[in-house]
């Protein structure tokens, strides 16, 4: 018995084991932790001296090339990828400034392309005569009143706070939903449906009509993802939406949905796709929010295509034969002995391996010269593919 449990026992775990690390994808987070504000990379993109050669919408930073288009990467792993695949570029213009290549900790890593990734959902300034248009189009003024123009039915808008945001729009709607949807049914009204900016066009057309006094701010945070998440469980999202299998809604799963967008954006889809009579035969009271909490839920939301999905074995060990890293590292004792093997290295996470990456970039850059060998250029994908590979060979010290 003592013989089976300490050498027959756990070679068969170990084989239980492979059968399933080799046959199907492992689920392997790809970061550890979000930031908990999207916009702490700020300081890693200026420290990192990325102001040098970028800007941000052209306001902050010297530089004339803005990364945060829609082009530039939409996740974690391809905005990584997109940085390895321009050093060769980049460390021309490092070499140029007499600039060190900055080395990254897995959480700066982390903080700068959520930073850059963030950025489009800040949206752009409101249109002012755009949302006069469709407070008018969307039948508005049948209820409310906006410079003593409207109906009486609900609140006068003219009185709302003067320096009033999208968001907080956007969470008064929200809230007020159920109310709104009895006046409609009982007047025979059509929900307005709401697109892309209309929310922002909106508010800036409230706020240039508003008689309310200018002292009364409110100022809110962009948003905690984190706290967001633990928000989309606590007001019971999961009901309706999955989030990466985690839940059996019948409704899109949020990663299907294409919220790469702004914050007024994804209120309008909020606003347009959730009928309260398909809520509340849900079982589910309307979920009330408070303005904070809105930006931590629409932020996790926003946040949730950033991570990457898992990645799997047996394409990750075909890419890592396909780039050429067998040239330089070993796994498990096969491949070359320039590099270490990587077997031993300790990834807990895509984000783990990819700042060791990134940080070697200069020497690999010599070495593949040395060795006559093409720069190896990545997509995301396939960096998620390397690490899961990589993962599922990881040596337990």
């Amino acid at each position: 018995m003592l013989l089976f449990r300490k050498k027959i026992l756990p070679v068969i775990i170990l084989i239980i084991a492979g059968v399933f690390i080799h046959g199907h994808s492992i689920h392997a987070q790809s970061i550890k932790k979000l930031p908990d504000d999207p916009l702490s990379g700020r300081i890693v993109f200026e420290k990192k001296q990325c102001v040098r050669c970028h800007t941000i919408g052209g306001v902050f930073g010297e530089g004339m090339r803005d990364p945060t288009g829609e082009r530039i990467g939409k996740s974690f792993g391809s905005l990584t990828a997109r940085i390895w695949n321009h050093f060769p570029a980049m460390e021309i213009e490092f070499m140029k400034g007499e600039i060190a290549w900055p080395e990254f900790t897995e959480k700066e890593l982390v903080e700068l392309t959520a930073f850059i990734y963030f950025i489009p959902y800040l949206g752009d300034t409101g249109d002012l005569d755009n949302g006069k248009t469709v407070f008018a189009s969307k039948g508005c003024f049948n209820c409310h009143q906006v410079g003593g123009k409207g109906g009486a039915i609900g609140p006068r808008l003219d009185k709302l706070r003067k320096n009033v945001s999208p968001l907080y729009l956007a969470v008064s709607m929200w809230n007020h939903m159920p109310q709104m949807d009895k006046i409609w049914k009982e007047r025979g009204i059509k929900k307005p449906v709401l697109n892309g900016k209309d929310i922002n066009d909106l508010a800036s057309y409230i706020k240039d009509a508003s008689r309310g006094a200018n002292h009364e701010r409110m100022y809110l945070s962009p948003g905690n993802p984190n706290s967001g998440e633990k928000l989309f469980s606590d007001k019971k999202c999961f009901v309706c939406h999955s989030v990466r299998g985690k839940s059996k809604g019948k409704s899109k799963s949020i990663e299907s949905m294409n919220l790469k967008i702004s914050v007024t954006a994804i209120a309008s889809q909020m606003w347009r796709y959730h009928p309260v009579d398909i809520i509340e035969a849900g079982g589910v009271e309307w979920p009330v929010l408070s303005g904070q909490e809105m930006a931590d839920l629409f932020s996790y939301i926003y946040f949730i295509r950033f991570i990457d999905p898992p990645g799997n074995v047996s394409e990750g060990q075909e890419i890592f034969k396909a780039k050429k890293c067998l040239a330089c590292h070993s796994v498990r004792g096969v491949g070359g002995i320039v590099g270490p093997d990587l077997s031993k290295a300790q990834y807990g996470n895509l984000s783990s391996m990819a700042a060791a990456l990134l940080n070697h970039a200069p020497f690999i850059k010599d070495i593949t010269l040395e060795e006559g060998i093409d720069w190896p250029y990545f997509t995301g994908e396939e960096l998620g593919h390397i690490f899961t590979y990589l993962k599922s060979n990881q040596k337990i010290n």
